[in-house]
């Protein structure tokens, strides 16, 4: 749930953010995310590969992990003056998130039969993540 969480809060908070402090239009605020939202899309495709050469646990560990950093780096960056750290934490924290996401669903399907795999990953995506 936390990542969820950290991801739903960021996507939410920023915008504005970038808007009312920072002084940016509408589509740059969109485009100052790009480092968050790109890893998030592009890190699943490669999951199948990251499970060969590291362990899902060791993925679920990881993505939180970097996350974590990602998010403290954040807290001691003015991304009013430093938009390089900013983007950097943003970054990272999609890095986090992405290979969660990549490796969350599996995860779940993974524990029940073959024949009920749809139905697992069809409640994984409907019940808010613990």
């Amino acid at each position: 749930m936390s990542i969820v969480f950290a991801f739903a809060a960021l996507l939410v908070y920023l915008p504005p953010y970038f808007q009312g402090a920072g002084g940016a239009g509408a589509t740059m605020s969109g485009a100052m995310l790009l480092p968050l939202t790109l890893p998030v899309f592009i890190l699943p495709l490669f999951t199948p590969t990251l499970v060969r050469l590291l362990s899902v646990r060791t993925l679920l560990a990881v993505g939180p992990a970097v996350l974590a950093v990602a998010l403290l780096l954040m807290t001691f960056t003015d991304p009013l003056s430093s938009r390089t750290g900013l983007y950097a934490a943003l970054l990272l924290a999609g890095v986090g998130i992405g290979l969660a996401f990549g490796v969350m669903d599996n995860a779940a399907v993974s524990v029940v039969p073959a024949e009920r795999s749809g139905m697992a990953s069809g409640i994984f995506n409907t019940v808010p993540k613990d």
